[in-house]
């Protein structure tokens, strides 16, 4: 059964926590990372996706002892760019060497809302625009830093690393994701049909939020999944780590953390 897939997915997180308990939120922010990859379904065409009632993938997760611990012990995950007590982190990264060069700060001049690319194709989440952001704590710097740590010996997320903090002067209009229901009920709202499947449109999410936030739960219930709704069959995404997507430039500081050049 297909559910049986997202409860391997929960048993395989739930397991790595096991000998973790008692520790801080960043060593779980980073065991989830590596947990969740190690049965993502990246990589597989979209028609072989798994066709998953978003209901009973968020009972599933909410099973999770796993997520439980995390939420537990790091809060400021499930909240992100609201809470008060984490800072918003974005990592710019060397480009591959088919890509352009990339920008080493995050500054208003470069920053490319949805938008400005309507009539672009914008049914997969735009590379070209936006800013993703992960929710840092004390000395973690989120999980995006603990994903291209791991996964780093490729050709992509060259060094250098340039890691700034952001911080909003106001309450931003945040869409909170946690969970499947969470993002059909949003994709439903500002959706595109386009063959077999419904994409989000975020030219119309970017009428009404500042941001979209993918929490941990949400990560688990969404990626690679294709979810069923009234209306038809959304695509699966990939959000990968706890992660903001900012839709309008929202900041009022950005200041730079550190420079990684070198592995460390």
């Amino acid at each position: 059964m297909v559910i049986d897939e997202v409860a391997r997915r929960v048993g395989v997180l739930d397991r790595s926590f096991l000998e973790l308990a008692g520790r801080e939120g960043g060593e779980l922010a980073r065991c989830f990372v590596k947990s969740l990859a190690a049965v993502s379904f990246a990589g597989r065409p979209d028609r072989d996706a798994p066709v998953v009632d978003p209901e009973a993938v968020d009972q599933a997760v909410a099973s999770s002892s796993a997520l439980r611990q995390l939420r537990l012990v790091a809060p400021w995950l499930e909240l992100g760019p609201v809470e008060s007590t984490c800072d918003q982190v974005w990592i710019s990264t060397a480009a591959p060497s088919w890509g352009p060069a990339a920008h080493p700060r995050p500054e208003f001049d470069h920053f490319v809302p949805p938008i400005s690319l309507e009539g672009v194709d914008l049914l997969r989440r735009p590379v070209g625009a936006g800013l993703h952001t992960s929710s840092a704590h004390g000395e973690y710097l989120g999980m995006w830093s603990s994903y291209v740590d791991l996964y780093s010996n490729g050709v992509l997320w060259g060094r250098p690393w340039s890691v700034w903090r952001l911080s909003t002067p106001n309450d931003p209009q945040v869409a909170h994701i946690s969970g499947a229901l969470d993002w059909a009920n949003l994709v439903q709202e500002h959706g595109l049909i386009s063959g077999d499947f419904i994409y989000p449109d975020w030219v119309s999410i970017a009428g009404s939020y500042d941001a979209i936030h993918v929490t941990p739960a949400g990560v688990c219930a969404v990626d690679g999944l294709a979810l069923r709704c009234s209306t038809g069959i959304i695509r699966p995404m990939y959000w990968s780590v706890e992660s903001t997507f900012w839709l309008r430039w929202s900041f009022d500081r950005v200041a730079p953390v550190a420079v990684f050049s070198v592995a460390t």
